[in-house]
């Protein structure tokens, strides 16, 4: 059985959000002031007026004006939809004569169009950027890139009245040799791959041009965006030879039967002969491809074309091993009609807005899925690119698997950052992943109005010092904040060389701080610390300590307990100290293999853990793990603690292995290929993860399954053809619940073979 690794979560999961690197703006003084517009005078009502690096923040009123708080120097930053950002430092000379600050607003500009190939297909997520004509360089306001979206659109705004030179680069798919240091091609407006050639764009105070297109030939548009085609790096041993004279073809169809012209082919060698090895073709006007002069073997055949995707669950995408057609092919044989099927991307559109009403520009939003990881339910990120709101607050997020997500948007680590004052916060508009609606999304479909509003969300501080397991102040190996809530920020703390400590802005929640020198070889584990910390509104928390600590050493012997006197290959087994809880463990477990001896040890072990065998050599199983004469099987020991330096455990492995055993047959009496069956314990406490006492296998080409290694007991035993989505959610104590009412009960003693015929369950 594998062990769940979990994977530290951020907002949302990889929105990967840092602490403000600043120090807290003390009220020092009040600056008042005025927002007028540029030109005509009159006053900007709703602007807002933020200290930048800090959460302090003001509105302008329906006269402009507006009054904040503040420590001086600072720096202003003033924002508004539709107008051009402004910074500005505040100092003694920033006031007018009667103490006002007077800040004016331009009109902003907009640039867009859309990025396309040769046969009118959309260029995704092609590389969009801008710089100043007379510099051609950095521009004065307003980002400088964005990204085509799978509409080959996009849309540039927030600009200063200015001339600019456009451009778009295009990268990442097709063929690349290993040689190749930058696959990258750029096109200058109008078509030009030479800058002194390129026809600058002038845009005016407030105007929009929505027409700087780019139609690029198949050599520039060949090298598509990451999320459509993959970077296949062409290394001369790695290319199927074309020493064969067998072929395979077939066509690239949609769900529908529909044929997908000119998508991108890749031909994998699928099995030991050849093995890692692949061919790049493309599929022509009719969705037909071809490999010949092909040598025997195992193939796979995958397919990529702008708006479609091979099948996937938007979490773990897809299955490289298992992603796209097989087939397996003899000498001189021709194989036909080897199709791959792709599925058309589902998209979600809306609008973040801020607390007013007003677009929120540099927003970014991202997607979380309801998993099982880490031995419980929790949303994780769903590994889709992230998106940033335009402009006019709107995102769009494509490239979508059907399924069900929950829509976020945060400011951090993005170009709105400076805006501060507000939390991660989920459709339709809340600050609480519990409150968060779930959006459905179907194959192709396209779910439209999922527009929501940040929340102001208060922060505090967690401030104290880290030292060693020796007492010594330390700033090495990863430090960070974790939830332990699903969405709350993963927060990096500002670190001295004296371990003094500081996570700024930390949004209300529970959390645990992680200090981890990091896994120091395949059995050890670092010096470590897991500290539970709350933080309630404002509240700041400080004056802490935290200590690692250098764990336990765990040392031991696996003895082998034989029926037939072939003792086993000491690499068939390895053991592990599974956690109770993986938000208090490091991310990466001490995994140890007996010598020849049958001697092992696992070092630097902290927290609560279960010591189990997470494999076994064929037709053996786990007996016992005894600890000082008391047999600690399956029992939650706590480890790392003061004057426990090292403990000794018997790891006891038997040939009397129960076995549960038979076929899955469907309502005609036919056997299921590749049905799962779960047998797990009728005991819910022994539902715990990494639990050997719940196991699952899927079915033979016949039906036929075995499931072997599962302790004396009582048990359930089922078959489904469709699990939850995720490599472990088949373990998750309220689906087994789901599945209980259906599964047969079955008693298992020692060295015991139990034959069970299960009948296909359609859940």
């Amino acid at each position: 059985m594998r062990i769940a690794q979990v994977i530290a979560i951020s907002i949302l999961g990889v929105l990967q959000l840092s602490a403000i690197q600043s120090q807290g703006v003390p009220a020092a003084a009040s600056v008042r002031g005025r927002v007028l517009a540029e030109g005509s005078g009159e006053p900007v009502p709703n602007a807002r007026i933020a200290i930048a690096g800090t959460p302090v923040a003001a509105r302008s009123g329906v006269d402009g004006r507006f009054s904040i708080n503040i420590a001086r120097p600072s720096t202003i930053v003033v924002t508004k939809a539709g107008f051009v950002r402004v910074e500005q430092i505040l100092d003694t000379g920033s006031a007018r004569a009667d103490g006002e600050l007077e800040i004016r607003l331009t009109r902003a500009a907009v640039l867009a169009g859309h990025v396309i190939d040769e046969s009118g297909d959309p260029v995704v997520d092609a590389i969009v950027r801008i710089a100043g004509a007379r510099t051609g360089g950095t521009i004065a306001t307003g980002p400088a890139r964005t990204l085509t979206d799978d509409r080959g659109a996009y849309r540039i705004g927030g600009l200063s009245p200015d001339a600019y030179l456009v451009s778009v680069m295009t990268r990442g798919g097709g063929q690349v040799s290993f040689q190749q240091q930058d696959p990258s091609i750029t096109t200058f407006f109008p078509g030009t791959s030479e800058q002194q050639d390129a026809t600058p764009v002038t845009l005016h105070a407030g105007e929009e041009r929505d027409n700087i297109d780019f139609h690029l030939d198949a050599a520039q548009a060949a090298r598509q965006g990451n999320s459509v085609y993959p970077t296949i790096v062409s290394f001369r041993d790695l290319n199927i030879p074309f020493s064969g004279d067998a072929s395979i073809r077939g066509t690239v169809i949609s769900p529908d039967g529909h044929a997908l012209p000119l998508a991108l082919v890749v031909l994998y060698g699928d099995g030991a002969q050849p093995s890692f090895t692949y061919r790049v073709s493309s599929a022509d006007d009719a969705g037909r491809y071809a490999f010949t002069d092909l040598p025997p073997g195992d193939y796979r055949v995958e397919a990529s074309k702008a708006g479609y995707s091979l099948p996937s669950d938007g979490y773990t995408l897809q299955n490289f091993a298992r992603a796209g057609t097989r087939t397996t092919i003899a000498a001189a044989q021709s194989r036909d009609r080897v199709d791959v099927t792709l599925l058309p991307w589902a998209t979600i559109t809306g609008h973040v807005l801020d607390e007013t009403g007003e677009p929120v520009a540099g927003a970014r939003v991202g997607l979380l899925l309801s998993r099982f990881q880490g031995g419980r339910r929790r949303l994780v990120p769903a590994r889709i690119t992230q998106r940033e709101t335009d402009d006019r607050g709107e995102f769009r997020l494509y490239a979508l698997p059907e399924g069900q997500y929950v829509v976020g948007a945060t400011v951090a680590d993005t170009p709105a950052r400076d805006i501060g004052g507000y939390g991660p916060t989920y459709f339709p508009g809340t600050g609480s992943t519990a409150e968060a609606r779930f959006v459905r999304v179907t194959t192709g479909g396209n779910v439209a109005g999922i527009d929501f509003n940040l929340v102001p969300a208060p922060t505090a501080r967690i401030t104290g010092t880290l030292v060693n397991a020796a007492g010594q102040p330390t700033t090495g190996g990863r430090f960070n904040l974790l939830p332990r809530s699903a969405l709350t920020a993963r927060i990096d703390a500002t670190i001295g060389r004296d371990g003094k400590f500081e996570f700024r802005n930390v949004p209300p929640g529970q959390y645990v701080i992680q200090a981890d020198r990091g896994r120091l070889g395949g059995n050890t584990e670092g010096e470590f610390g897991a500290f539970p910390v709350i933080v309630t509104n404002r509240a700041d928390v400080s004056g802490m300590t935290l200590r690692t600590s250098l764990g336990t050493t765990i040392t031991g012997r696996v003895l082998y307990e034989s029926t037939t006197g072939e003792m086993p290959s000491p690499a068939a087994t390895s053991l592990s100290a599974v956690p109770a809880d993986f938000d208090l463990a490091p991310p990466s477990l001490a995994v140890a293999e007996p010598d020849a001896d049958g001697a092992f040890q696992l070092r630097g072990i902290t927290g609560l853990r279960r010591l189990q065998a997470t494999k076994v050599p064929k037709g053996w199983m786990l007996t016992s793990i005894v600890m000082n004469g008391h047999d600690v099987t399956d029992e939650l020991l706590d480890f790392g603690q003061p004057n426990q330096g090292e403990v000794s455990v018997d790891v006891v492995l038997s040939t009397r292995v129960n076995e549960l055993a038979g076929r899955v047959l469907d309502e005609r009496g036919r056997g299921v290929v590749d049905a799962r069956v779960v047998a797990f314990s009728t005991d819910r406490d022994r539902w715990y993860p990494a639990s050997r006492f719940v196991k699952s296998v899927q079915t033979s080409g016949d039906g036929s399954y075995s499931v072997s290694g599962l302790p004396t007991g009582s048990y359930f035993v089922t078959a489904v053809t469709r699990t939850p989505a995720g490599d472990d959610a088949w373990s998750d104590p309220q689906w087994l619940d789901s599945i209980r009412p259906g599964a047969t009960s079955v008693a298992l003693g020692e060295g015991q073979r139990q034959t069970v015929t299960v009948r296909v369950s359609s859940r």
